[in-house]
């Protein structure tokens, strides 16, 4: 999760059948932002894609996205929030992310993942 990083053009959303997940409990993400990534979220309805192409983390807390969001470096960014059914969230790799400015525990998502992350979230809200 990283605010300074800039979204790229927009992924092809793959939208999946939501009557499949209405059993599957939904799990709270947090993403920090900066104005480039929510001008592509606002536009697109999903978070993009990194220039290098390598995928995005989420926080897994509101307290880990607030710290991530606290260094000097995310001066201006903004929290969201969304939403994923635990089997699409199952997809990504969990990690504590250390450090004094640090997120705690997140998810990351390849760039491969992210189509069908975006075709599962919900809309994502500026928190």
């Amino acid at each position: 999760m990283a605010c300074s990083h800039a979204a790229a053009a927009g992924t092809n959303l793959i939208r999946l059948n939501e009557p499949t997940f209405q059993t599957d409990p939904r799990v709270n993400l947090y993403r920090v932002i900066d104005s480039t990534e929510l001008a592509h979220l606002r536009s697109t309805g999903s978070y993009g894609s990194n220039p290098n192409g390598s995928g995005k983390y989420w926080a897994l807390t509101l307290a880990g996205a607030k710290n991530f969001a606290s260094h000097p470096v995310n001066s201006g960014c903004v929290i969201t929030r969304t939403s994923l059914p635990r089997s699409v969230l199952n997809h990504g790799y969990f990690l504590t992310d250390p450090g004094r400015h640090a997120a705690g525990t997140s998810v990351f998502f390849s760039e491969t993942h992210l189509p069908m992350v975006y075709g599962a979230m919900t809309p994502p809200v500026v928190i």
